[in-house]
C-alpha cells in the first residue's frame, strides 16, 4: 500500500515490540519487516483485506463536449478520505445542472458506491452538472455543449418604418433547442408579403 502510514525504523525490546500502521488503500496487503543492517532477516505479515471507510464525496466522469439534444453517459462515484470507492455507501443522489434544460436522471442510489447515468444537455455554452447527496462533499463537473443542426431561421427587423427606406433585417439559423447553430453554411432565399 503505496498511501500507507508506517512506524519510523526501530530497535526491538527483547526480541518484540508492538508497532502502528495505518493502511488505506482498498484491497489485500500486506506489510513487511526489514533488518536495516542484515536485508536477508525480514518477514511479512499475511494477507490484510483493506475495506473501503466512509463516503465522504462524490465524484463525476463528465465527458469533455456534446451536442445539444445528444444523450450521453456519465460515471458517478462514492469516494472515501483515502480515494477509495466507497462501496458500502447507500445514499440517495440528486443530480442538478446550470442547464436548466437538461434531461438529467431521476434520485437514484448506487450500485456497490458507483453508476452510470444518461444526461442530455439542451443549451449551448460550458455547463456544470452536480450530484448532491446527503453527508458527502458535492460532485461537480463541466461539459462543453455544441449546438445541433439548425432546423429553423428566425429573423428580426424593426416593428415600423416609412416606406422607401432601407431597414436591417437580421437572419439566425436556430437549432432544435433555440441555439445559435453556429455550423450553419446555408443560402437564404428572402420574399415579401410587399410584392
Amino acid at each position: 500500500d503505496a498511501s500507507a502510514v508506517l512506524p519510523a525504523d526501530s530497535t526491538l525490546t527483547n526480541g518484540a515490540k508492538i508497532f502502528s500502521a495505518t493502511l488505506k488503500t482498498a484491497a489485500s496487503q500486506t506489510i513487511t519487516a526489514t533488518d536495516t543492517g542484515a536485508s536477508s532477516i525480514t518477514g511479512t505479515t499475511s494477507a490484510i483485506v483493506v475495506s473501503p471507510a466512509a463516503a465522504t464525496s462524490l465524484t463525476l466522469t463528465i465527458p469533455a463536449t456534446t451536442t445539444a439534444g445528444v444523450s450521453v453517459n456519465i460515471g458517478l462515484k462514492a469516494m472515501d478520505a483515502y480515494g477509495n470507492t466507497a462501496t458500502g455507501f447507500s445514499g440517495t443522489v440528486h443530480f442538478s445542472s446550470s442547464d436548466s434544460a437538461a434531461t438529467l436522471p431521476a434520485d437514484t442510489t448506487l450500485n456497490s458506491g458507483q453508476g452510470t447515468f444518461p444526461v442530455t444537455m439542451k443549451t449551448s455554452n460550458s455547463q456544470a452538472i452536480t450530484a448532491t447527496a446527503p453527508s458527502v462533499t458535492n460532485g461537480t463537473g463541466t461539459i462543453l455543449v455544441n449546438p445541433g443542426a439548425a432546423t429553423h431561421l428566425v429573423l428580426s427587423a424593426p416593428a415600423s418604418m416609412q416606406a422607401g427606406a432601407q431597414i436591417s433585417v437580421t437572419v439566425t439559423a436556430l437549432d432544435g433547442y433555440n441555439n445559435t447553430a453556429t455550423g450553419y453554411s446555408g443560402t437564404v432565399h428572402f420574399t415579401s408579403t410587399d410584392g
